[in-house]
């Protein structure tokens, strides 16, 4: 290989490698995003459980409180 040979072989490895770079940022944007998507899930998903346990805590809270049935009989 000549001088210019390698010059031009350089310049075309140097034109691929930059496009591999910007086709990987590319890709590691969107896995990035599937990743928020992802944990968007989960948070909502935890978010309706801890509400879900709320609100059964305040039911028992409720039962406890006022005397129903045949424990309203043995309370009073």
């Amino acid at each position: 290989m000549d001088a210019h040979e390698d010059l031009v072989y350089q310049v075309k490895l140097l034109a691929r490698r930059s496009s591999w770079r910007l086709i990987s940022s590319i890709e590691q944007v969107e896995e990035n995003k599937e990743g928020v998507d992802k944990l968007k899930i989960i948070q909502e998903y935890w978010q309706s459980k801890v509400f879900y346990n709320k609100m059964k805590g305040h039911y028992y809270r409720h039962l406890a409180e006022f005397p129903i049935g045949r424990r309203l009989w043995r309370t009073t």
